[in-house]
């Protein structure tokens, strides 16, 4: 989800971004929420609900990857044989600096996610909430935006991006893989295997722990993104790809998986391992189809992507209040999203008529 360049664009990969982008908006919608362990606890009622929560928690899993993988791959396309590597990430990072500071500063002010603390004490309470959080963790502010969780998009993407940089300039071309593949093994014993004999385990890193702790176990977060742009990245310095059939089998049994492993393995790295076939399979179903979707609606609404990435948290507060009209209504559960998703588009539409709001959304 790199800043879309109006010339050679890939109709395909616009196709994807389209479901991407509404997968992402679906997860943070969370319909059905809850649904699966209510029907765990002994409510009957709750199988159907619960049954669409997994299908949609579990098929909506490459939508992140996804973007990291294809703008890993356009950035390594950018990259190949050129001699200005410094130009072409700084002309990246610049773009990518300039949505990330206004959304930040857009989410930070405004009383967009926490809306009924504003309405109840005011904007003075719910500013110094704000501050208050931020203060009690400095770091937050670079991993996820001062609490509005889907700036991290951004700020591990620039990182990542960083990082590749770096590893091509040092002449690691042929390491940047299993580099990355071992980073996202730190990631790993830091957090989800922290407990267990191959884990790195910090205390107290919730309240008070030690800088360095939070160093490293804010660093190693950046380790899934990094390795899913070098998988991008390693994908612009191939000569041929696998046929279409072939990748979508390799997707479909990254999905498959990705079932196996919830249900049965309940193991974080089975997980990773079912995501990476996941969106790998479809990054590269997509670039080996160009013409997937060609002058079609989709594809022109995917073009629109980081935009909407990035107004979809507005969007979903802002028709919140509608749809906390209807709790538990099947209905509203999908509407919800799908209208977020169109309520942003709108929003994106209307930012790319001003030449200076457009460069915040394009």
């Amino acid at each position: 989800m790199m800043p879309r360049d109006q010339e050679n664009r890939i109709a395909s990969i616009d196709f994807f971004r389209f479901f991407a982008v509404l997968a992402v908006i679906f997860i943070h919608a969370h319909p059905f929420r809850c649904a699966y362990d209510d029907y765990r606890a002994g409510n009957a009622n709750a199988l159907l609900p619960g049954i669409s929560e997994i299908v949609i928690r579990q098929t909506t899993g490459f939508a992140i990857p996804y973007f990291f993988i294809i703008s890993g791959y356009f950035f390594g396309l950018k990259i190949i044989g050129v001699n200005s590597l410094g130009f072409v990430l700084a002309r990246y990072l610049r773009r990518l600096l300039i949505i990330w500071l206004f959304w930040l500063f857009f989410y930070f002010f405004l009383p967009v996610q926490n809306f009924g603390l504003f309405m109840q004490y005011g904007y003075s309470t719910y500013m110094q909430s704000k501050i208050d959080y931020v203060m009690h963790d400095p770091l937050t502010i670079i991993n996820n935006g001062a609490g509005v969780g889907v700036l991290y998009f951004l700020t591990y993407l620039m990182v990542s991006l960083c990082i590749i940089a770096l590893l091509y300039r040092l002449h690691l071309k042929k390491f940047i893989l299993l580099l990355t593949a071992l980073f996202c093994f730190l990631d790993l014993a830091a957090s989800s295997y922290s407990a267990t004999p191959v884990g790195v385990a910090f205390k107290n890193f919730s309240g008070n722990g030690n800088f360095l702790a939070r160093c490293y176990l804010y660093a190693a977060q950046y380790a899934g993104s990094i390795f899913f742009v070098a998988i991008g990245w390693w994908l612009s310095t191939r000569k041929t790809m696998i046929e279409p059939k072939y990748s979508m089998g390799l997707a479909v049994s990254g999905l498959v998986f990705s079932y196996y492993a919830f249900f049965l393995l309940n193991q974080p790295i089975a997980a990773f391992a079912a995501t990476v076939l996941y969106a790998g399979g479809l990054a590269i179903y997509a670039i080996s189809k160009p013409d997937l979707g060609r002058n079609s609606f989709i594809a022109k609404c995917g073009r629109h992507s980081l935009g909407i990435y990035a107004t979809h948290v507005l969007s979903l507060n802002i028709l919140f209040v509608i749809y906390a009209l209807y709790p538990g209504n099947a209905y509203a559960e999908i509407i919800y999203p799908l209208s977020a998703y169109c309520f942003s588009l709108a929003i994106v539409l209307l930012f790319s008529k001003n030449n200076w709001l457009r460069q915040v959304v394009i």
